[in-house]
């Protein structure tokens, strides 16, 4: 059965100490010595000017009704295109959720560049954090896949058109723009496929890619099966 358009509200104190964690980690801040601990110092102060703009929400869709074959998903009446899928046995997968996904709103152009950087640090943390979170709410009963979407997994951005089609982006405040990139900016977009015990994940190497068949040792394998296949 389709469920389609839920909101998720986040909650801030929940994520706090996940963000912060994550805070820690993509700036290198864990280290010893007076200077990190000034460092850190300013952190909190910037996370607490920027409190206020921590507005935490998803939409997301279910959808049962899906068509997975080779290297595309039909969903919704939208088709999305990934080479991973390529790997995915399509009698493992059970459906599939949707979601868009925001953290708020983090620019601070009036204030010193180092704070800038830490608001945007911020931003990207409580992102994370976030889409951990609606990662732990959807799986709370199902098995899950790993996240793909538009910028993941070889993707193109330009499918967040038709991801976006499957959810109400309004409903959170979130925009998509022209473009394909979301406003604002500290939001993310993608899909979990439902699964089933049989299920065997993604090659790890495919996380990061940029779709480019020929650029790394595992999709040009396949290529060269593909063609010696005819």
């Amino acid at each position: 059965m389709n469920n389609i358009n839920q909101v998720l509200h986040i909650d801030k104190e929940t994520c706090d100490p996940e963000a912060e964690k994550l805070f820690i980690e993509i700036g290198g801040l864990g280290r010893p010595g007076e200077k990190f601990d000034r460092m850190r110092a300013n952190a909190k102060e910037i996370r607490q000017k920027v409190d206020s703009r921590i507005v935490m929400d998803a939409v997301y869709s279910y959808f049962e009704d899906i068509q997975l074959q080779g290297n595309q998903l039909t969903v919704g009446g939208q088709c999305l295109t990934c080479n991973a899928f390529e790997q995915i046995e399509p009698s493992s997968v059970r459906g599939v959720y949707v979601y868009l996904l925001t953290a708020g709103k983090y620019d601070c152009e009036d204030e010193p560049i180092l704070d800038q950087v830490f608001a945007d640090m911020w931003g990207t943390a409580f992102t994370d954090a976030a889409l951990a979170l609606l990662e732990d709410y959807l799986g709370n009963d199902k098995r899950l896949s790993e996240v793909f979407g538009p910028g993941f997994f070889g993707m193109n951005l330009s499918q967040m058109q038709e991801l976006a089609k499957l959810v109400d982006a309004d409903s959170i405040g979130v925009e998509v723009r022209e473009d394909s990139y979301l406003m604002p900016i500290k939001s993310c977009g993608g899909l979990y496929f439902v699964v089933t015990d049989k299920y065997t994940s993604v090659n790890t190497a495919c996380a990061d890619c940029l779709g480019n068949a020929s650029g790394c040792q595992f999709c040009s394998i396949n290529l060269q099966h593909k063609e010696l296949l005819g």
